[in-house]
């Protein structure tokens, strides 16, 4: 069951799409109920309760309507994953929802959280749910202002042996010193909860990182993947973390991504030698060197002309813009008589769509985009229009490194005038005619959508879509986004505006975790023939008396045609066993079906050779 999306808009249609709903029931399992009102919603209350997934996001719902949805988490039995992210939920609120999370028939897995505005009090509720909820797997609270008060209150419901959860995300709660010691002292008590933590964008002080790592490094504790980018830590902090690394069995992956770490503490972490014939721990994955998906960096420029030499001092100086994998800038203000080469940047590859006579204006506008050679050389412009409702340029890149579940990337920049939102359909329709060829031609890519898309958007005819940029990025605005066909793929920073720009930049830093890191590989027994099994075969029937079969079959002269037929199969069958062999094959979640060992070969020839080109000897 996937993908129903449903929009409410206004009484008059409410008949029309609640048969709509009605007759795809039978066949969907998710329902996105992002844009209903409260009473929209209570007409989809039948719905909601035969679905899997439910998203609620940037609802702001009321009272009433979270106690309904707590009705429905009482009596459900296939609802799994709620996401009630970007809503504002005081504790009246919350505390009607957390009354159905709480009831024994709740069977809910899965509760995102994040950014609702939750305090300190709503930690006390949330508490009450890991101490009676047995189902619960998933928790996400980040963005929210718990610190460490909020924290100490959360670590009550951890602490409880009732307590399942095994995926906990707290990035960016404001959480220090006394909320990490909480939260250690928590994971010691429960060891059997909190596989994947979270804990990015903190400041854990040197006292709070030894205990949390002596928690860490208990070998009772279970923990897998372990979030700690922008978490403030030095070349000091890597001392300790490579004493876990050393000691853990059970981590595979680490994120210490945007970390003053510097050269000592990363020698710190590689110097651990991995014992003869045993794991030494987890490989620390730096994901700012080889990202599953491309980091990107947005902003509107406003003239890039004029900021091309603060645009290479960004790119000298910053760590994070020279890992950075894609540069989209809009408002270039290029024109025909500026040459390409006054734009070039050592190790980028610029692609560039000025502004033309079709917009109806001489100035302004134009689109420039910047492919990090160290991710990708393989990279061809596919589009580029101009009108006056839109300017739109997209690229495809096949980088040295991407996940096999995706194909390509195709990163679409796309500018439109704040003047057009009369003309917002024709620039949505462009963009759906555009960006649904694509994806016709290339279902198993990797689709971005960034720009300045001035109040219009993108899931309005595109509701695959999820927009990951929820900070204001012009006054109290948020004008440029970035979408993508992934759900949870980035996680958005605000940076410094270049020059005298009146827009934010934003640093889109991947949040994705690749298929073959969230499920396991399976064992799977086939059958191998020899080269000479078939003509051994061939023989074998060759030499048989089939007729045998048909009288051992026959009974007062009538064939028992079902005793005929299984005894021919079951002497086919043994012929067969009897020259062949079998044997035990590993199937990867993301292995395609026409991967074989050839195609392997010349895949890794490939990569060899991209490393070659990279690294010369």
């Amino acid at each position: 069951m996937v993908g129903l999306t449903i929009y409410y808009r206004g009484r008059r249609k409410r008949r029309m799409l609640w048969k709509q709903v009605k007759s795809e029931e039978e066949t969907e399992g998710d329902l996105h109920l992002e844009k209903y009102l409260d009473q929209g919603l209570k007409k989809m209350l039948p719905v909601v309760k035969e679905s899997k997934r439910v998203w609620l996001n940037q609802c702001h719902l009321s009272e009433a309507s979270c106690e309904k949805i707590a009705s429905v988490l009482q009596m459900s039995t296939t609802l799994r994953e709620l996401d009630m992210s970007n809503s504002k939920l005081d504790n009246k609120r919350l505390q009607k929802l957390c009354l159905g999370l709480m009831h024994p028939n709740c069977q809910l897995e899965t509760l995102r959280l994040n950014q609702c505005h939750l305090s300190k009090a709503s930690c006390d509720m949330i508490a009450s749910v890991l101490q009676r909820s047995t189902t619960l797997k998933e928790l996400d609270m980040s963005d929210n202002k718990l610190e460490d008060a909020g924290l100490q209150k959360l670590c009550v419901g951890l602490r409880d042996p009732k307590c399942q959860l095994q995926t906990l995300r707290l990035s960016n709660c404001g959480i220090s010193d006394e909320g990490y010691v909480c939260l250690a002292l928590a994971l010691m008590l429960n060891p059997s909860c909190v596989k994947e933590l979270d804990v990015s964008n903190n400041n854990p002080g040197e006292s709070a990182q030894k205990l949390f790592s002596a928690t860490l490094e208990d070998p009772h504790r279970k923990v897998e993947a372990l979030q700690l980018n922008q978490c403030h830590l030095s070349k000091a902090s890597c001392e300790i973390i490579a004493s876990v690394l050393q000691r853990t069995t059970t981590l595979r992956e680490l994120n210490m991504s945007d970390n003053n770490l510097e050269d000592e503490g990363l020698q710190d972490l590689c110097a651990r030698q991995q014992k003869r014939g045993k794991r030494a721990g987890a490989r620390a994955q730096l994901k700012a060197n080889r990202p599953p998906i491309p980091t990107l960096f947005l902003a509107n420029v406003r003239s890039l002309d004029n900021k091309m030499d603060l645009l290479r001092l960004r790119l000298s100086v910053s760590t994070e813009m020279k890992h950075c994998a894609v540069l989209c800038l809009t408002e270039t203000w290029l024109n025909n008589n500026m040459p390409d080469s006054a734009f070039q940047i050592d190790g980028l590859q610029l692609f560039r769509a000025d502004r033309d006579h079709r917009s109806g204006k001489t100035r302004g506008g134009g689109l420039c985009v910047y492919v990090n050679g160290g991710w990708c050389t393989n990279c061809v412009l596919v589009k580029s229009y101009c009108s006056e409702a839109i300017e739109l340029m997209t690229v495809k890149c096949r980088p040295h490194y991407l996940p096999r579940e995706f194909t390509a990337v195709f990163v679409n920049i796309v500018y439109i005038p704040p003047g057009a939102n009369a003309n917002a359909n024709v620039a949505l329709q462009e963009l759906h005619d555009t960006i649904s060829s694509l994806q016709t031609k290339h279902p198993e890519a990797f689709y971005v959508v960034a720009g300045d898309f001035n109040h219009v958007k993108l899931t309005d005819t595109l509701p695959s879509f999820y927009q990951h940029v929820t900070i204001p990025t012009r006054g109290d605005n948020t004008l440029d986004c970035v979408y993508t066909n992934i759900h949870g793929a980035y996680r958005a920073f605000p940076r410094p505006q270049l020059g005298l720009s009146d827009h934010v930049s934003l640093l889109l830093a991947p949040t994705y975790r690749p298929l073959l890191r969230r499920t396991r590989p399976t064992k799977k027994t086939v059958t191998v023939w020899p080269t000479d099994a078939a003509s051994v075969l061939q023989d074998c029937f060759q030499c048989t008396d089939w007729q045998v079969f048909r009288e051992a079959a026959t009974n007062e002269g009538e064939v028992d045609l079902e005793e005929y037929t299984s005894s021919v199969l079951g002497y086919i069958s043994k012929c067969t066993d009897d020259v062949t062999t079998t044997k035990t094959i590993t199937c990867y979640p993301n292995q395609k079906p026409w991967l074989n060992a050839e195609v392997r070969g010349l895949l890794k020839a490939r990569m060899l050779h991209s490393e070659q080109v990279r690294h010369p000897h």
